[in-house]
């Protein structure tokens, strides 16, 4: 048992952790995989990945995956894919929400960096804060949610990052004006 709960753990600080993670699935991204890749902020697929989580036909269960996954896909898809085993392609896995980008073989490789240049290009601590939020959103009472968002966007407002961009729009706009 202690396997299946250090197991977790590790997913639940991938999910946690302070820097924006991308997954970059190719081929099979099958049952410990996929559980992987869930715990990520963002998924980028090659067309021609496949998605499943088979433990059940290997007599075992398909662990915390499986609360990632009905919170993606939904709960009749989660055990479509659990209680059968069943595996599904790229396309529908974006479909339903498993994953955000499906990209070519000639694509993958730029999407990747594109999206981590986005990525990096953001303000750091709205993108932390944003992300914590977002992690919340399906585990916290409205009200705690508000609370904790007031406190985030505070943080936000005062950060370095906020007063360049700021400075930046006021530059750009005044720069429109002068034309």
């Amino acid at each position: 048992m202690a396997f299946f709960r250090n197991w977790e753990t590790a997913l639940r600080k991938i999910e946690a952790m302070n820097a924006i993670v991308i997954a970059a699935i190719q081929s099979h991204c099958i049952g410990g995989g996929l559980q992987v890749a869930l715990a990520c902020d963002l998924r980028v697929a090659s067309d021609d990945a496949r998605f499943g989580i088979t433990a059940v036909s290997e007599g075992i269960i398909p662990g915390i995956g499986m609360w990632r996954i009905a919170r993606y896909a939904g709960i009749g898809r989660a055990k479509r894919l659990a209680l059968g085993a069943e595996i599904v392609d790229a396309a529908t896995a974006l479909d339903w929400g498993l994953v955000d980008y499906v990209v070519g073989p000639d694509g993958f490789e730029p999407k990747i960096a594109e999206l981590t240049d986005r990525i990096l290009a953001m303000g750091w601590t709205s993108t932390r804060l944003t992300k914590k939020l977002t992690n919340m959103a399906c585990e916290t009472p409205f009200a705690t949610f508000v609370d904790t968002y007031l406190e985030y966007q505070r943080l936000s407002l005062e950060s370095p990052e906020h007063r360049q961009a700021m400075a930046d729009h006021r530059t750009s706009r005044a720069k429109r004006t002068a034309r």
